[in-house]
């Protein structure tokens, strides 16, 4: 079994924990990333922290490796969705809805920067960040 890095809800809860991905039908094998990211669109960034933690907590208490490999894959699954929204066609009838979604999990990304102990971010990210300093 793979590693299980998100939090879901419990089929049939009604009222599970607001942080808790997935639906009232549970949480679908394969699509807690999917689930995690839409979550974010709606959250407001000063909620990122409480968010973060609420999955790092549950990864962490399930004794799967550490916050290094939580935040690698949480930096991951963000930057492939914002490289999926910017290949999207700037003309459909959608657009402002994926820059919405870009402009959201750019936000987010910032705040996993400033968790980011280990350098997990790719060398382009870090080296234009000192350089901004």
């Amino acid at each position: 079994m793979g590693l299980n890095y998100f939090k879901s809800r419990k089929r049939l809860d009604f009222s599970p924990h607001p942080f808790d991905v997935g639906n009232i039908l549970g949480l679908k094998r394969g699509y807690g990333n999917n689930h995690f990211l839409l979550k974010i669109y709606g959250l407001d960034k000063t909620k990122f922290e409480c968010y973060y933690t609420y999955h790092l907590n549950y990864f962490l208490s399930s004794g799967q490796d550490a916050e290094k490999d939580f935040l690698s894959h949480v930096w991951y699954i963000v930057q492939k969705r914002i490289e999926h929204f910017e290949r999207k066609d700037p003309f459909s009838s959608e657009h402002p809805r994926h820059l919405s979604n870009i402009g959201k999990l750019t936000e987010f990304q910032q705040y996993l920067g400033t968790r980011d102990k280990w350098n997990v971010r790719p060398n382009d990210v870090l080296v234009k960040e000192k350089t901004e300093r």
